[in-house]
């Protein structure tokens, strides 16, 4: 028996509708491959010291949105509980030993003035 593989859905981002630093939510499409619901998917695009991050609007720890969440270098940190996740990872970089889980990075491609965001 063969395992089917996973649907990826690329998505743009055009980034001449974004300041070039902050937080900003953006809501990807519905799409039939059910890989957002019906009213679609609301993730983070980040832009800081020119670097570009998505993720999940969602804290590992809560499930709180990150959307009021403050940068500090290549960190977001939770406005509610001071949790701080690592951009490039994921991971829980301030209070390891929390019941907390890793944030979802969202793999980007960069061309031009687009990204690329691959959703799986």
């Amino acid at each position: 028996m063969s395992d089917k593989p996973k649907l990826t859905k690329e998505y743009p981002i055009n980034l001449d509708d974004y300041p070039d630093d902050g937080i900003f939510e953006i809501r990807l499409e519905p799409n039939s491959e059910d890989f957002c619901s019906k009213t679609g998917c609301l993730r983070l695009l980040i832009v800081h010291q020119g670097k570009y991050h998505v993720i999940e609007n969602k804290c590992g720890h809560f499930g709180v949105p990150l959307s009021n969440g403050e940068l500090r270098g290549n960190e977001i940190v939770c406005a509610e509980h001071g949790i701080s996740f690592d951009l490039d990872t994921g991971e829980v970089v301030n209070r390891p030993y929390e019941n907390c889980d890793p944030i979802k990075i969202l793999a980007i491609k960069k061309k031009g003035r687009m990204l690329y965001l691959q959703e799986t």
